[in-house]
């Protein structure tokens, strides 16, 4: 995306990280390295600047989700209030599904064995279905 392109990117109080995009102060700094972090011990640092990452009050029986073709993560802003290991948990899980894609294709299935390892790299069980508790 060319930085012409990023200037006409809307600017969202729910958008989270990445640059190019200009609005991740959201985002705490230990989140933000953290997922530096992950992304380097992948090998895909690169996904930094593609990749986007919002809060979403609609997500309300998951705690995240992940749209590996538009190369774009949902994260349900139940987790703002949460516990830091369960937001980073979540954010780990998602961006593990964009990298599984990105280095094995779309033959990586969304909880196989790449995303496993990914998940086991970077120090997390590769849990599934951790469900939002209704209010």
């Amino acid at each position: 995306m060319s930085d012409k392109q990023n200037q006409n990117l809307p600017s969202s109080p729910f958008v989270l990280a990445f640059s190019p995009v200009p609005a991740h102060s959201d985002l705490p700094s230990h989140l933000l390295q953290s997922l530096y972090r992950w992304l380097h011990l992948w090998d895909v640092p690169h996904l930094e600047s593609k990749s986007r990452i919002e809060w979403s009050r609609r997500l309300a029986r998951s705690l995240g989700r992940c749209y590996p073709d538009r190369r774009s993560i949902r994260i349900s802003s139940y987790l703002e209030s949460a516990p830091d290991g369960l937001l980073q948990e979540v954010l780990c899980h998602e961006m593990a599904h964009l990298a599984a894609r990105e280095l094995h294709g779309r033959k990586a299935r969304p909880h196989g064995p790449e995303w496993k390892a990914l998940m086991q790299k970077a120090g997390f069980a590769p849990r599934l279905r951790r469900r939002r508790r209704s209010p």
